[in-house]
This record gives structure tokens, C-alpha cells and sequence, in this order.
């Protein structure tokens, strides 16, 4: 018995499909970046929290810190918001565009380098190994559905073109 290919029509529906899919999990990775970043700044020690809540002049780094790590994580939160929308769009056929392809390349990158840095620092084995555990699976993760969502979407840009090419 053998089984019949996929049609293209199939196929892309498939793909489509898969880009909302995606698209959706990207935007919970955003969620996930922004509750991990407030958890670590209302988790730190009681004497950052004090220093967090009044202003000293020798404290202003730590503010610093802070104010940097939510600016990133605001832009991260914000490209993913782009990328998820862009996705999902795509996968219900209202756009063709490939900006989004290049935010999430380079999100990938980022993910990459943090799962670098995540496994680098399973070696010290201290209380905080689980943590660290959870944080590289949970940014490995990030990296396959980034890399997934690039692939599928460059798949189902050249199966359209493919299509469009044959009906010509």
C-alpha cells in the first residue's frame, strides 16, 4: 500500500496552520521573559528591595541595572508581539512580508547565546542549579520554535511561489 503525497494545497494549509501555531507560542515566550525579569527584580535580597524603594546616590547603578533589564525586556516583549502577529497573519494569509523573518533570526541569536551562557553556568553547582536548569530548557525551547517558525515560513513562501509559477 502506498501513501499518496500531500497535495500542495495540503501542504500549505499545513504550514499555515503551524505559522499561527507558532506564532502563538512565540508571544508566550514574550510573557514568560517579562514575568521571569519582574520575578528577579522582586526576588532579589531584602537589602536591593530597600535600596529599590528609596533613592541613595550610591545606588544609582543598581537603578541603572534595572532600568536596562526592563528596556530590554520591553523591546523583547514588543518584537515578539511583532513576530507573533506577523506569524499568525501570515499563516492566515493576509501577509507576505519578511521583516518579521529577520526579528526572529536574530532573536534566535540572542536565544542561542543565552543557551550558551545558560549551559556554561550548569558547572557551578550551587542552590541556584535548578534555576538554571529550568532557564536553559525554557530558552532552548526558544531557540527550536524560532528556528521552526524561520523555516516554515520560508517553506511556505516558496510553496506559494511555486504554486503562483505553475498556474502561470
Amino acid at each position: 500500500m502506498e501513501i499518496a503525497k500531500p497535495t500542495q494545497e495540503a501542504a500549505k494549509r499545513r504550514l499555515q496552520d503551524s505559522l499561527v501555531i507558532i506564532g502563538s507560542g512565540i508571544l508566550v515566550f514574550g510573557a514568560w521573559s517579562l514575568i521571569k525579569v519582574i520575578l528577579l527584580i522582586y526576588t532579589q535580597d531584602t537589602a536591593t528591595q530597600s535600596h529599590f524603594f528609596g533613592l541613595d546616590q550610591e545606588e544609582v547603578p543598581v537603578y541603572a541595572m534595572y532600568l536596562a533589564v526592563g528596556i530590554i525586556a520591553f523591546f523583547d516583549l514588543v518584537s515578539r508581539i511583532f513576530v507573533c502577529i506577523s506569524a499568525r497573519a501570515e499563516g492566515f494569509g493576509r501577509r507576505k512580508g519578511y521583516a518579521y523573518l529577520v526579528i526572529a533570526g536574530f532573536m534566535a541569536l540572542l536565544s542561542t547565546l543565552s543557551v550558551i551562557t545558560s549551559a556554561r553556568a550548569l558547572a557551578a553547582l550551587d542552590a541556584s542549579f535548578f534555576e538554571r536548569i529550568v532557564t536553559l530548557t525554557i530558552e532552548a525551547t526558544s531557540v527550536f520554535i524560532l528556528v521552526l517558525l524561520i523555516v516554515n515560513s520560508i517553506r511556505l513562501k516558496l510553496l506559494t511561489r511555486k504554486a503562483a509559477q505553475e498556474t502561470e
